[in-house]
């Protein structure tokens, strides 16, 4: 696994940190941020990385003083600096660059309110600050915005593709921790965990960084020139992972390998990434969940966090495009629990492929057993149990144990689902002698799926045009139907026509089964617990106005237009005596029957959204050109925001955009959408059974969503347009 490009690495680790009563807190010394850094040099010496600067601050035996202490190694802002600057000024278009940090971190975002400072805007990394090692001793910080705008540099003006790995903490406490029974480290810190001492230095590094992010040319979609996001929360061209969420502690602990102490984070990503056998290196994402899998059953609470990039291989430009990932967290023989449930479009039938822990869980991969789930937990929306289909019983010492591993959706199923044919398309299936069962037993390929002629009961129906192109209707109550617009024109009296529309029936079963996802329940979030306003601007550049909700229910605007969304939790919610930080995602389900996530991008973790914290989003509107004379001129799109008091993935809900007109062959669905045989969990399922009554506990989690649904129409007047806007 070499690299085809030109590569550069920056490594900084700080154990030692040189004494000083400048500042309101104290700095105790690290133990295993230079072992890091040396571990990560290793593996990057194996990848033949050509430039790599180790800047480091070791403990000396006898001395407070780092054993790098006054040389250009010892990691304070100048030499940091001097080497971001190297490798911008010496790198080509094209290169790769690795940059690692281990070290104590903090929260300064107190500093947004002090005169000299950019005022933040609350993200996971704008407002915390990497300590170097002279920050006691009148030396600066280097904070998240400062250190975004050199990346920044490297992506925008150079075209450099960048990996940020940080193994320190954001926490409330403000340092990396030691592991439960190390006894190395004490500190001392302001109330809160914060340190928002301010020397002229830290003012003047900053009026210096702003200039420099100016002379960018791109300080990105902000109020005013005064608030500004660090670029590293929302990146492109670059992949940020920290080893924790903003309000954790990063530990570090001895390994008994080694009888060395590592940083946690550093410790397993250097474990996955090392023990990969593949012929490529996993991406940004699978590292991430492989690290997080490691860390749950730690008696410390640490959650990887990753910006930017998840699809990316890991130091590489390449994208890989993986299912998301889901975990086995108990296993009985044949049976195992996956941390994934009904609310996340979980239904009996659906198929995942298991791989084991010291695997890398991936589509070419072939999987040591495949999970067939059985069914959702009745209290539980995040759970669901499954049988292990490859599983042999009659080996209860197999070695091939799946808890602790992980799992990626292969075939979903849908709920029951009815579809009732017209009397036309029977008369066409029968002049073509064929017959509703030919239909049924197409569509057995996803569980679920029932041909009917009763339309009472029915959820599509499927109908023919004047010209034999077939036509879907979804059922909106039970004596309305709607034409779904925008699907591949098939003709019933082409070749393939029986397994094209049925590959439309199932693709178009699933997405209404995802977007009446059904969240009532006995732990469910509030509809009012968001505060959502909405801003377009249209192609006729009169800059944003706020839109308002119309009488149907609907935003509406026109095809080009830019609509901005802002989150922020509602008053109403944070007065409520169970109030709790929220995980916010966005998806968009759209009006070509697709569903794509789009806020934070693929492969990140839910937004947390913390009192007065504001998230925004953008989306540009657009009329997709009509498929058959019969589609409408409008489009209608459903942005869903869900929100969980716990950082939930939703992103198995995804689905593809329907083609425009070439499907999938027979044979190609026949290979990716394969059957299991639902007999062989009878007698091996158990029940979900609780003694007693169903109660829910204060710290169950809690969700819900909202739906945002927005009708784009084509340009139209000025008259018109102007009825939009308020």
């Amino acid at each position: 696994m070499t690299l085809s490009h030109g590569t550069w690495g920056l490594l900084i680790g700080i154990d030692c940190y040189i004494r000083g009563n400048v500042r309101k807190v104290e700095y105790r010394n690290l133990r295993g941020c230079v072992s890091d850094v040396r571990a990560v040099k290793k593996y990057l010496d194996s990848l033949g990385v050509q430039n790599v600067a180790v800047l480091t601050s070791s403990i000396q035996s006898g001395s407070d003083r780092p054993l790098e202490d006054g040389t250009a190694k010892l990691p304070i802002y100048e030499n940091v600096a001097r080497e971001l600057e190297y490798i911008i000024a010496n790198a080509s278009p094209g290169d790769l660059v690795y940059i690692h940090y281990s070290g104590h971190g903090i929260r300064r975002e107190k500093l947004g309110t002090q005169p000299g400072f950019q005022r933040f805007t609350g993200d996971q990394i704008n407002g915390t600050a990497l300590a170097l090692a002279d920050v006691m001793d009148e030396g600066v910080y280097l904070t998240g915005y400062q250190l975004g705008v050199f990346v920044k540099r490297m992506v925008k003006q150079k075209n450099l593709r960048v990996t940020l790995v940080l193994d320190s903490c954001f926490s409330g406490q403000g340092f990396r921790g030691p592991s439960l029974d190390a006894q190395y480290v004490a500190f001392r810190t302001a109330e809160g965990g914060f340190d928002d001492s301010v020397l002229q230095c830290d003012l003047d590094l900053e009026e210096k960084i702003a200039k420099m992010d100016q002379a960018i040319g791109d300080t990105g979609d902000h109020r005013n020139a005064t608030v500004r996001s660090t670029w590293l929360t929302n990146p492109t061209g670059c992949t940020i992972l920290t080893a924790c969420d903003f309000h954790q502690s990063a530990r570090e602990e001895t390994r008994a390998e080694s009888n060395l102490i590592h940083g946690a984070f550093t410790f397993y990503m250097l474990e996955k990434l090392q023990s990969d056998s593949s012929l490529r290196r996993p991406t940004h994402a699978s590292v991430k969940d492989y690290v997080q899998g490691k860390l749950r059953s730690s008696r410390d609470q640490q959650s990887p966090v990753l910006h930017g990039d998840g699809d990316h291989i890991f130091f590489g430009r390449e994208r890989i495009f993986e299912r998301p990932v889901c975990h086995i967290i108990s296993q009985t023989d044949s049976m195992v629990d996956l941390d994934i449930g009904s609310a996340q479009g979980v239904v009996p039938g659906a198929v995942y492929n298991v791989f084991l822990e010291d695997q890398v869980p991936s589509s070419d991969t072939t999987p040591p057993f495949t999970a067939w789930i059985t069914e959702t937990d009745p209290l539980d929306p995040f759970r669901s149990r499954a049988y292990l289909s490859d599983y042999d019983p009659l080996r209860p010492t197999d070695p091939r144990k799946a808890r602790g591993g992980s799992a990626m959706l292969s075939t979903w199923a849908v709920p029951d689902t009815v579809i009732k044919l017209s009397k036309s398309v029977q008369t066409a299936l029968s002049s073509r002698g064929m017959h509703m069962t030919d239909l049924q037993a197409e569509l057995a390929i996803t569980q679920g799926l029932i041909v009917s002629t009763d339309a009472n009961k029915a959820a599509l129906y499927l109908d023919l045009s004047e010209d034999a192109t077939f036509q879907i209707y979804t059922c909106e109550t039970k004596d309305t139907w709607r034409q779904i617009d925008r699907i591949p024109n098939i003709s019933i009296t082409q070749q393939n026509a029986i397994p094209d529309v049925c590959y439309l029936l199932r693709h178009i079963a699933r997405f209404q089964s995802i977007k009446t996802l059904n969240q009532s329940g006995m732990a469910e979030l509030p509809e009012n617990c968001l505060d959502i306003t909405i801003q377009a601007r249209g192609v006729d550049d009169r800059g944003f106005k706020t839109i308002q909700k119309g009488e149907d229910g609907k935003y509406h605007t026109t095809d080009g237009a830019v609509l901005k969304f802002f989150f922020r939790l509602s008053k109403s919610y944070i007065e409520q005596p169970t109030f709790q930080d929220l995980y916010l995602s966005a998806y968009m389900l759209n009006g070509t029957c697709g569903i794509q996530k789009h806020h934070p991008a693929v492969g990140q973790p839910s937004l947390r959204m913390s009192e007065g914290k504001l998230e925004r989003m953008g989306l540009q509107m657009e009329v997709p050109p009509p498929r058959t004379k019969y589609d409408a001129d409008t489009i209608e799109d459903t942005i869903r925001v869900f929100l969980c008091t716990t950082n939930i993935s939703w992103e198995d809900i995804t689905l593809s955009d329907l083609p425009k007109e070439t499907l999938p062959t027979p044979l190609a669905m026949a290979d990716s959408e394969k059957i299991v045989d639902p007999t062989v969990t009878e007698k091996n399922t158990r029940s979900w059974d609780r003694s007693g009554r169903p109660v829910p506990l204060e710290d169950e989690e809690r969700w819900g969503y909202i739906d945002i649904v927005v009708e784009t129409s084509p340009l139209l007047s000025e008259d018109a347009v102007s009825d939009i806007y308020v």
